[in-house]
């Protein structure tokens, strides 16, 4: 009878060990490791060009330029929803971004700015770009959108010349 108890043991202790290096193995194997991640460039090339092109227009007016702004660091959900309504509209935002802002010295935005290519003719676009268009407008943000071209320099020199 000890021996049938002692052999239990064993076996249980043994399938244990088996159990933890089976988890053990699996978690690393999901663990990203850091060779896996490639340094890429901060805006497209499309993206580079406006800024180039934008860049005099905004230094002119002592104004800055911030790039790839998360949207959820520029607007969050209004603090009267019940907290999962919070994190449900939080989750909306959190990995949108905006393509430029234009601020102040002090980091006061005074405009956002996303620029207009092909992408933003596609359907699932479009329906994202209505809801960062409402949300920032709802939120108080004015939002230029544009094209890398002169009439999109042109809408917004208007707009520095109107709203400094």
């Amino acid at each position: 009878m000890k021996y049938i108890i002692l052999i239990s043991i064993i076996v249980i202790v043994i399938i244990i060990i088996i159990f933890a290096a089976v988890a053990m193995k699996f978690g690393q194997q999901n663990q990203a490791k850091p060779t896996e991640y490639k340094k890429k460039y901060l805006l497209t090339k499309n993206e580079y060009s406006f800024y180039q092109k934008i860049k005099p227009i905004v230094q002119e007016k002592n104004l800055r330029i911030l790039c790839k702004i998360r949207l959820a660091d520029l607007i969050e959900p209004a603090v009267n929803k019940n907290q999962k309504e919070w994190y449900a509209a939080f989750n909306r935002i959190k990995s949108k971004h905006i393509d430029f802002a234009i601020a102040t010295d002090d980091m006061k935005v005074i405009a956002l700015i996303e620029l207009q290519d092909g992408t933003h003719q596609k359907s699932d676009r479009k329906e994202r770009d209505a809801f960062v268009n409402t949300s920032v407008a709802n939120a108080g943000y004015t939002l230029l959108s544009v094209y890398n071209n002169a009439d999109g320099l042109k809408q917004l020199e208007e707009f520095l010349n109107n709203n400094q």
